[in-house]
């Protein structure tokens, strides 16, 4: 299971492509420089968006 965590958001999806869709689409609600998005497989970490890699 893929969940996708944001700082007001949280969802669990079985499919990458939809956990990384939702994940995207979640980017321009990111303002802040301390809040991200990250995507965990189980408890693994797997993908994480943040403004301060731009």
């Amino acid at each position: 299971m893929f969940k996708v965590v944001t700082p007001r958001f949280s969802q669990t999806f079985e499919r990458w492509t939809d956990a990384l869709n939702t994940a995207k689409a979640l980017i321009p609600e990111c303002k802040s420089l301390t809040e991200d998005i990250r995507i965990f497989l189980f408890d693994d970490l797997i993908w994480v968006y943040s403004r301060l890699q731009l």
